[in-house]
């Protein structure tokens, strides 16, 4: 439970230090401000502009300059002086950053733009409200980073977010329904994971129907529901084969024990699945490096879904939390779980089994929307319809499992609780 509070926590509290402190202004106020003279757009990022009327009278002052600005005597670009400085960036986290150095050294009337030009590019700030329902083509070539989607695309979209999302929320409900009263230590974490999953898909559901996807914290918590789908659903499986089939936790026979030869529950030897387990770790943390190295991906375009005015975006805070955050708190997870196989002597596997797969949580997300975003980095649409469609296939293996074992693993599913067997009765 720390484990789970400190995860679900500690993005948010790092979000709020670097840029919840920070003044900032909406795309929407941002253009108001522009309209008076009073008011001066500065670009802090080396990627040139994109070409916007907005921005055409934009100052250029990459974020490196400003860090190097100091106090005693600070200089600001032609064009700045006596004037609101807005500073934009592709994502916004730069022009944030920037913006809070400028504020500590005593330049007072800055601002950032929130979301920087990803959120510009966002139609709801473009047309009024009754042309986003109406497709004109003379509103349409008006919005900047349109572009049309052929009609399967179209449906596509509307399948993923109408039928496949409304089906697997309605089986994992189920699911959950059906382990509630579990209390095998597998079943338990089946029922989490499933909780997770259903809580990060109403916080998604939510934030398109209400927000229209600008909402972070409901994103947030989206993502976070998702960590902790994988890692209780690995973790579920950790302690099935533990508990089920090797069983090198409990007192009965170890399934390895025919590799080891010579089992530590009854014997001074050491343990064949724990060496194995102090290579996998590290091994793992290998892994876990990978995202590390991936680049952010500021992509963002309008489209029509079915006449109704769409924006794609994948915000480069959210990739942060994915391809940043989330590979480093696994890493440290996995040092921790190396740490606790190879010092605890006697009994390190519960420890071990949370710390493990809390990290595999974190890199499997992390993997899962890297992924996605590097191969439908330019058409979205399809990055959506994959997520839904993994989620789908996901709570319908999860059910197919519980149906299939329900007999052994004591579920109400057909009827009758499973018999003992002769063997188990007479031990």
């Amino acid at each position: 439970m720390t484990i789970i509070v400190i995860g679900l926590a500690l993005p948010l509290v790092l979000y709020w230090l670097v840029l919840g402190r920070v003044p900032g202004v909406s795309v929407v106020e941002a253009r108001k401000m522009l309209t008076s003279d009073a008011t001066v757009l500065v670009n802090v990022s080396t990627i040139p502009k994109p070409a916007l009327a907005d921005l055409a009278r934009t100052v250029d002052w990459p974020l490196v300059e400003i860090l190097q600005t100091r106090d005693d005597g600070y200089v600001l670009p032609h064009g700045c002086y006596g004037r609101r400085m807005l500073l934009v960036c592709p994502s916004g986290v730069s022009a944030a950053l920037a913006t809070q150095h400028l504020r500590s050294i005593g330049v007072d009337n800055v601002f950032y733009v929130v979301g920087g030009w990803q959120e510009w590019f966002c139609a709801d700030g473009w047309l009024p409200p009754g042309d986003i329902m109406e497709a004109t083509p003379v509103s349409d070539q008006q919005l900047p980073a349109f572009r049309l989607s052929p009609w399967y695309e179209q449906w596509a979209a509307v399948a993923a977010f109408c039928v496949v999302k409304f089906f697997y929320t309605i089986v994992s409900a189920a699911i959950i329904i059906v382990l509630w009263r579990q209390t095998a230590p597998d079943l338990t974490a089946l029922r989490w994971a499933m909780l997770s999953f259903f809580i990060g898909e109403a916080g998604c559901f939510f934030n398109v129907v209400v927000f229209r996807e600008h909402s972070q914290l409901l994103e947030y918590s989206h993502n976070a529901g998702m960590v902790l789908t994988f890692s209780f659903t690995f973790y579920a499986l950790l302690e099935a084969i533990d508990n089920r089939l090797i069983h090198y936790s409990d007192d009965q026979r170890c399934a390895a024990v025919g590799l080891c030869r010579a089992c530590i529950k009854h014997t001074d030897v050491g343990c064949g699945l724990r060496r194995m387990f102090l290579m996998l770790v590290p091994a793992t943390i290998l892994v876990a490096t990978v995202p590390l190295l991936a680049s952010f991906r500021d992509t963002a375009y309008n489209t029509r879904i079915l006449g109704m005015m769409h924006s794609y975006h994948h915000p480069v805070v959210e990739q942060i939390y994915e391809i940043r955050y989330l590979p480093i708190v696994a890493i440290v997870l996995l040092v921790a779980c190396f740490l606790v196989l190879w010092l605890v002597e006697r009994h390190p596997a519960p420890l071990s089994k949370i710390l493990f797969s809390a990290a595999v949580g974190a890199i499997g997300f992390s993997y899962f929307r890297m992924v996605l975003v590097a191969v439908y980095v330019d058409n979205l649409v399809w990055f959506d319809w994959w997520e839904e469609a993994t989620e789908l296939l996901y709570t319908a293996f999860a059910g197919g499992l519980l149906i299939v074992f329900a007999r052994g693993l004591g579920l109400p599913l057909t009827g009758k609780p499973p018999q003992a067997t002769a063997a188990q009765e007479a031990a």
